[in-house]
């Protein structure tokens, strides 16, 4: 029986991305290394636990996967800036962030970041565009979205080979 996961909106995750990349000493992060990691964040989740902690699901554009509603709210914000919602009843902005409860969802993200944070937006882009990747794959097939097997599959393939190399050494 799989364990149940709360899922968020990709502003929120993108928050929790943004803190654990400022808790490692890195600041002011292109908006497309944020997407770069919530599509890496969004794979390894899938292959974890079988499901997302996103509500939304990424789409196949043609220069690389994009969380449309996430690209929607970047345009003219700041590198590194955290997305805010106006909150009840006091009326003030503040940032949207998961519960430090959820320990399998904060696990993953500090994994994510742990394994990228010294990565920029363009070596990200190389990594979850090159051939073969669930990406290119959508893309050929010319689908919207990238389906989760894709990435299941894809991810799953990269942690069985990161395995037998560990296994090897």
């Amino acid at each position: 029986m799989s364990k149940k996961i709360t899922k968020y909106n990709t502003k929120t995750v993108a928050n929790a991305i943004i803190l654990s990349l400022y808790k490692a000493g890195k600041r002011n992060q292109h908006p497309m290394k944020i997407q770069k990691l919530l599509y890496i964040f969004h794979a390894w989740s899938l292959v974890f636990f079988k499901k997302s902690f996103l509500k939304e699901r990424p789409k196949s554009y043609p220069h690389g996967p994009m969380f449309e509603t996430l690209f929607a709210e970047q345009k003219g914000m700041g590198s590194g800036e955290f997305f805010k919602e106006l909150c009840y009843p006091s009326g003030e902005l503040k940032p949207l962030m998961p519960s430090h409860d959820d320990v399998d969802f904060w696990d993953t993200v500090n994994q994510v970041v742990y394994q990228h944070k010294d990565f920029d937006e363009l070596q990200l882009a190389a990594l979850c565009n090159r051939e073969a990747s669930p990406w290119d794959k959508s893309r050929k097939m010319q689908l919207l979205f990238i389906p989760d097997e894709y990435l299941i599959t894809h991810y799953g393939k990269l942690l069985e080979e990161s395995k037998t190399q560990k296994a090897v050494q």
